[in-house]
C-alpha cells in the first residue's frame, strides 16, 4: 500500500500546474483529498471511453484523448507546446526511407506507407515521447528531436517520400529508389560497379540469374577446354 500511495504521489507531482495550451489551472489532490475538494466547474465532464484502458499505450492514449476534449470545449492556444509530446524534424535530402527509425521506435511513432507505388514516411507526432532512439540508429543522421511540440502540429505529418523500387525481373518490391541509389554509389565507389547491377534485383531472382551466369560461364570454359 505505501508503494501505491508512493506513485500517486508521484504522478500528482508530476501533474503541471495548467492544462496544457490553456490557462485552465490542475488542483492536485489525491482520492481522500478529492472528496473534500470542491471547485466551481463551468466544464461539462466527460467520461473516459472504456476502450482507452485497453490499448497498448493506455496513459499516453489518455492524454491524447484529454487534450481533444478539452479543445472540443475550451479555446486553446495553437501555439502553445505541450509537455511531454515532442516534435520529430526528418532532413528529406538525407532520409533514404530505409525504415531503421521504425524498428528502433518503441511508441510506433513513425511508419511507412505505399501508396500507387509511392513509398510515404509518416510520423505520428503526438506519440513521440522524445527518446530520441531514431535520432540515435538513423543511419543517415537526418533526424532530429529537439524541442516540444506545438498543439497546432499534433497531427500525423508525411515527411519524406520516394518512389518504390521493384524488381526488373519479377516486380517484387525492394523499398525506396533512394536507398538503391545510396548503395549504387557506394559499391561503384568501392570499385564493385559490377556487383551494382543487382541491386534492383530481389533475392530470389538475384540467385537464378548468378546461377545462370555460373552455368554459362561453366558450360563456355568447358568448350574452350576442347
Amino acid at each position: 500500500h505505501e508503494d501505491l500511495k508512493d506513485i500517486e504521489k508521484k504522478r500528482l507531482e508530476e501533474l503541471p500546474k495548467y492544462f496544457p495550451a490553456s490557462n485552465l489551472p490542475i488542483y492536485k489532490v489525491d482520492k481522500k483529498g478529492l472528496k473534500e475538494f470542491e471547485v466551481q466547474n463551468t466544464l461539462k465532464k466527460s467520461l473516459i471511453p472504456e476502450d482507452l484502458s485497453l490499448k497498448k499505450y493506455r496513459r499516453r492514449s489518455v492524454y491524447l484523448w484529454a487534450l481533444e476534449e478539452m479543445k472540443n470545449k475550451v479555446k486553446l492556444d495553437e501555439e502553445a507546446e505541450v509537455p511531454d509530446i515532442y516534435f520529430v524534424s526528418v532532413d528529406p535530402n538525407k532520409c533514404v526511407l530505409c525504415g531503421v527509425c521504425i524498428r528502433a521506435c518503441q511508441m510506433m511513432v513513425p511508419d511507412l506507407k505505399n501508396f500507387n507505388d509511392t513509398l510515404n514516411l509518416e510520423y505520428n507526432i503526438p506519440m513521440c515521447i522524445g527518446s530520441q532512439r531514431c535520432v540515435r540508429n538513423c543511419p543517415e543522421n537526418a533526424i532530429k528531436v529537439d524541442r516540444l511540440a506545438k498543439f497546432k502540429e499534433l497531427k500525423k505529418v508525411t515527411v519524406n517520400q520516394a518512389v518504390q523500387a521493384k524488381c526488373k525481373y519479377c516486380g517484387k518490391p525492394l523499398g525506396s529508389y533512394k536507398v538503391k541509389s545510396k548503395v549504387d554509389t557506394l559499391l561503384i565507389g568501392m570499385g564493385f560497379s559490377g556487383t551494382a547491377q543487382y541491386t534492383d534485383v530481389c533475392n530470389e531472382c538475384k540467385q537464378k540469374e548468378l546461377t545462370k551466369k555460373w552455368i554459362e560461364s561453366f558450360l563456355n570454359s568447358k568448350k574452350g577446354g576442347k
